[in-house]
């Protein structure tokens, strides 16, 4: 059975954002990813550090969340999982930890 590619549009992602804001604030924002994926996410990570005074940033590998979850990825954490792909493994299943 082949992997299903899913992507999510800008306004998608802005309906997210705002039923999470809705429901509560958010602290953190968590970019995972793997290699090129990964270093696709840098740079909003650095312009989220220069900007975003009261919210703190990550960038892990899908590896790291997966074995060693951390503690501020917790209800107020916004995780942006991010693949090429669609079918890095560690990714997918960083997706999966989030939920």
């Amino acid at each position: 059975m082949q992997n299903e590619v899913q992507t999510t549009s800008l306004v998608e992602v802005q309906q997210m954002v705002q039923s999470i804001t809705k429901q509560q604030g958010i602290s953190t924002l968590a970019f995972v990813g793997c290699g090129a994926s990964m270093s696709e996410l840098y740079p909003a990570k650095y312009f989220l550090e220069q900007e975003a005074h009261s919210l703190r940033t990550a960038l892990l590998t899908a590896n790291e969340f997966n074995y060693a979850r951390p503690n501020f990825a917790d209800e107020s954490a916004v995780v942006v999982v991010a693949s090429l792909g669609g079918t890095t493994k560690e990714s997918i299943e960083a997706t999966k930890k989030c939920t």
